[in-house]
């Protein structure tokens, strides 16, 4: 597909003539993406729901459009790699305008956002390259980018990607690279029975043993699978409602709440609606006498399930209602013939008990220039980060938060400032009397 509306051209140096890369910087050219993104997408062998274009748009739209918490607007920077006028990359970038002249302006991956600004719900890059053609499109995405660095576009930019492959030529640069494991995925078998022997000794016998446990202490509990619209906001109120409560009386200090703004139901909403009929956004519930104890958002393409964010009560925890919901709803998936399940990255203990493998590493590789105020800027940016995660995973906000003492502190000076109100109005009145 040639590629021209809507669309400023990148000069940049290429050892293949046949190859070039072109910038969408306009909402009607990144629209017009979606043929050619969905065709990417499904070469890849790391293909999931999250790289449905819905889910994309959906981002864009919810965290990058605007952001929520500055209320600054964001601008597109989508690179686009084609060969002999077909496309064979796509790269979505974005950038938003620097909060104060010390911050820096930062060009992002749509999908992608950090500890200052709202968690952004994704777990994976949101790139497709057409297998085979990976260090290409890494070479021209790169190369283009630090050219826009040296240019003063960007004080720093972000990029991920997926699999082995680097990016070469960053000496005249600060940079950070990392890698780690990607989403840990189990292919599941033809029955239910396979997969619970495929499993450990000691969940093999979890998994009958807390359904059982809820029975025999009286509870009479059921799952249920929220799809259509009424169901569907009381369950996404639901999950917000559990995710925050087990993130706040949790006492691990990586447990954070994902859904601090109101943007983060808008963006369920969006994908809740917009999903076609072969890819489903869905919410399980676990009710035990009537009361849900147990949520967790599902994404389903009919060939691979991922386990996305999720809540429990914790005062129910005994009875460990995350496992019976999850083994409920991979039941279920199993009868529907879906062949893998994606748990999304990560190594904590609920994902290693389902025993998954890991391939497809996920990148992330951060580049600033040599410049002294670029400099400045981004070490500005990193103190104020750290002191954020410092601050959110440290036992003195839990200890304030769970003993309340916030609200007891608001509730001292609200009854200040009306006692100061009531002397106020007193006063008034007693030299209206005298006059």
């Amino acid at each position: 597909m040639s590629i021209s509306l809507g669309l400023d051209r990148e000069s940049v140096v290429r050892t293949d003539p046949s190859v070039t890369i072109t910038i969408a910087r306009g909402e009607l050219a990144f629209h017009g993406l979606k043929a050619d993104w969905e065709r990417i997408a499904a070469m890849m062998p790391s293909k999931t729901p999250l790289f449905e274009w819905t889910y994309l748009v959906s981002w864009w739209s919810s965290f990058g459009k605007k952001c929520p918490v500055t209320g600054k607007t964001g601008e597109l920077n989508v690179y686009i790699v084609s060969r002999n006028e077909k496309i064979i990359g796509i790269f979505p970038f974005f950038a938003v305008e620097r909060t104060s002249p010390m911050m820096p302006k930062r060009l992002r991956p749509i999908g992608y956002s950090g500890r200052l600004e709202p968690y952004d719900l994704t777990e994976e890059p949101l790139v497709v390259m057409e297998p085979g053609e990976e260090e290409v499109v890494l070479t021209e995405v790169s190369t283009a980018i630090k050219n826009g660095l040296k240019e003063g576009k960007w004080d720093c930019a972000i990029v991920n990607w997926f699999d082995h492959q680097r990016v070469h030529g960053i000496e005249k640069f600060w940079t950070r690279f990392t890698s780690k494991p990607g989403s840990a995925y189990v292919a599941l078998p033809e029955t239910w029975e396979k997969f619970r022997k495929g499993l450990s000794k000691s969940m093999r016998d979890n998994l009958p043993y807390y359904p059982k446990l809820l029975t025999r202490h009286g509870h009479q509990w059921h799952v249920e699978i929220s799809e259509t619209e009424l169901d569907w906001d009381r369950a996404v109120n639901e999950l917000v409602r559990l995710h925050r409560l087990r993130a706040a009386l949790s006492n691990d200090p990586n447990r954070v709440d994902h859904f601090t703004h109101i943007e983060h139901k808008t963006f369920l909403n969006d994908l809740h609606h917009a999903f076609r009929k072969d890819t489903r956004a869905y919410i399980g519930l676990l009710r035990a006498d009537g009361k849900v104890i147990a949520a967790q958002l599902y994404l389903d393409d009919a060939r691979t399930l991922i386990l996305s964010y999720s809540g429990h009560d914790p005062a129910c925890a005994k009875y460990s209602p995350l496992l019976v919901l999850q083994s409920e709803v991979i039941k279920r998936a199993i009868e529907r013939k879906i062949e893998r399940l994606d748990l999304l990255i990560g190594d904590a203990d609920w994902q290693e008990r389902w025993k998954p493998t890991r391939d497809h590493p996920i990148n992330k590789l951060t580049l600033a220039p040599k410049k002294p105020i670029a400099t400045i800027r981004c070490i500005n940016y990193v103190l104020r980060r750290e002191s954020t995660i410092w601050w959110h995973k440290s036992r003195l906000r839990r200890w304030i938060y769970r003993s309340r003492t916030l609200a007891t502190l608001q509730s001292c000076a609200q009854a200040m400032y009306l006692g100061h109100a009531r002397h106020l109005i007193g006063l008034i009145h007693r030299l209206r009397f005298h006059c």
